[in-house]
């Protein structure tokens, strides 16, 4: 039998299941539904560009996407995200230019809304801003904790008092810095099994000149 619930009940209750949507009242969230449009991108097209004014987010409904950060030399993929999952609320909410670059990995169904919109949410609801404003907040203070974890651990691989349990937690965690983590770990312990070498040939080598018969006089 189909469903006769109405879309804005539908875009609502996928909404209230993100962390940015999750304390918003009734009014609020049917509201913010209200503003939502419906969006598909094809396998490959890239959704949000690095560097591009950032005019609208979207809460991926299927599909997933790759999240690209572009340096001079290449381009890195930090992550891969899907179902509910939230991209380009920053630039939408700071109006600064987007932090990285979304590809569809897939075909992509997606909720889009606009800046414009989300602004005018926030001055006909007041409590939308609080909890966006609660949401960044915490997002920033996990972000300082775990770029804390990782100075860290960098700070005692440079004095080869490095331990892969430093940042153990960072690496099971998601998101983009776990993916970082993981990089980080997987560099250190490379480091630290050329150093084992390093060490076990300089001590075989030291054993071999203990062996070997001394200069004749």
């Amino acid at each position: 039998m189909p469903s006769t619930t109405p879309p804005v009940e539908e875009i609502a209750r996928v909404l209230a299941q993100h962390p940015l949507f999750a304390r918003f009242d009734r009014a609020s969230l049917l509201a913010a539904a209200a503003r939502c449009a419906l969006a598909a991108f094809p396998a490959g097209v890239t959704i949000m560009r690095q560097g591009e004014p950032g005019t609208f987010a979207c809460v991926i409904l299927e599909g997933e996407v790759d999240v690209y950060v572009e340096i001079p030399t290449e381009r890195i993929h930090m992550a891969t995200i899907g179902r509910h999952r939230i991209v380009g609320e920053l630039g939408v909410l700071t109006n600064m230019p987007r932090t990285a670059t979304i590809v569809a990995r897939g075909d992509v169904a997606a909720l889009r809304i606009e800046r414009e919109s989300l602004m005018s949410l926030t001055a006909e609801f007041p409590s939308i801003g609080v909890e966006i404003i609660s949401e960044m907040g915490a997002r920033l203070h996990n972000t300082n904790r775990s770029l804390a974890y990782l100075t860290s651990a960098a700070t005692a691989l440079s004095r080869d008092e490095y331990d892969p349990a430093m940042i153990a937690e960072l690496t099971h965690q998601p998101g983009e810095l776990s993916n970082f983590a993981r990089a980080f770990a997987a560099m250190a312990a490379e480091i630290q099994a050329k150093e084992r070498r390093r060490e076990e040939m300089q001590a075989a080598a030291a054993i071999q000149q203990s062996i070997l018969p001394g200069p004749l006089r």
